[in-house]
């Protein structure tokens, strides 16, 4: 988040305005971008073209086939840890909640049994990164 900084003249100081509010048309992410072109006076509804995109040839679709198959191999060995893992990563659940869900009633106990196994994904995926040649030869 970008923070609006202004000079306060008085004192020659930076003064922090809060976060920076952007104004403007919102991008809709749903419509491909459009740029205006000149009106055709036999059409009069669209006067707006495609963005022309650079080709990247297949290496898109690609990288998606490579990413579900790195994906697989980190839920396959994460495990067990899977569920607190996503749960941190993916759903942004706190250690609090995930230790609560994994059955601990108090709340230090909680996080560091969240803690605990979150860190230990982590460690399953270093692991698992680290020693690329190993896995590619089995």
């Amino acid at each position: 988040m970008m923070a609006e900084m202004r000079l306060d003249e008085s004192t020659g100081e930076l003064v922090n305005k809060g976060p920076k509010r952007v104004t403007g048309k919102k991008a809709r992410l749903d419509v491909q971008a459009t740029r205006s072109v000149a009106a055709d006076p036999d059409k009069t509804k669209r006067r707006a073209k495609p963005v022309s995109r650079k080709w990247n040839g297949d290496w898109p679709l690609l990288h998606a086939i490579d990413c579900r198959r790195e994906l697989a191999a980190a839920q396959s060995a994460l495990g067990w840890l899977r569920e607190a893992f996503e749960a941190a990563c993916v759903g942004g659940e706190t250690l609090e909640v995930i230790g609560r869900a994994h059955g601990i009633g108090n709340q230090a106990g909680a996080k560091g049994a969240g803690r605990a196994l979150v860190f230990l994904g982590l460690q399953c995926l270093d692991e698992l990164w680290r020693k690329p040649a190993s896995r590619s030869a089995a």
